[in-house]
């Protein structure tokens, strides 16, 4: 269960990286989806049990979205940006999404730009950035 102090307004703290960087996997997947939620995606992050390398599930004009958070100070694997495409079938999904906080090494942008639109990559810097934007 979330501890009370949670209630706060989040969206207060989205321009702060620090704050961003505080965050556990869990919070992070909930802060993701919301900023989302925002542009109007329909977003719903799994349990934390069973995603089978799904997050967060998502529907956005018609077409459903299945994102998968890396939180980490460190590029993520090569094998976790592969495997997200490898299980998109496997969810019926229209499009994949990789928040790789961090980022991703050369060879794993490659495998995401020649995937595209289908796969898209944000970091945090561009979470960041959508969260920030006046709508």
């Amino acid at each position: 269960t979330m501890p009370k102090k949670m209630k706060f307004n989040s969206e207060d703290h989205w321009a702060d990286e620090d704050w961003w960087w505080s965050l556990n996997g869990w919070d992070f997947e909930e802060e993701v989806a919301k900023v989302f939620r925002k542009y109007g995606y329909k977003a719903t992050v799994t349990k934390k049990t069973g995603d089978n390398g799904a997050d967060i599930v998502m529907y956005f004009n018609k077409k459903k979205i299945i994102v998968q958070c890396k939180h980490y100070k460190t590029q993520a694997a090569p094998e976790s940006v592969r495997a997200l495409w490898g299980i998109k079938d496997e969810f019926n999904a229209d499009e994949v999404i990789l928040v790789a906080s961090s980022g991703v090494s050369k060879q794993s942008l490659k495998f995401i730009n020649k995937r595209t639109p289908l796969y898209t990559l944000y970091t945090l810097q561009d979470i960041i950035n959508m969260a920030m934007k006046k709508l």
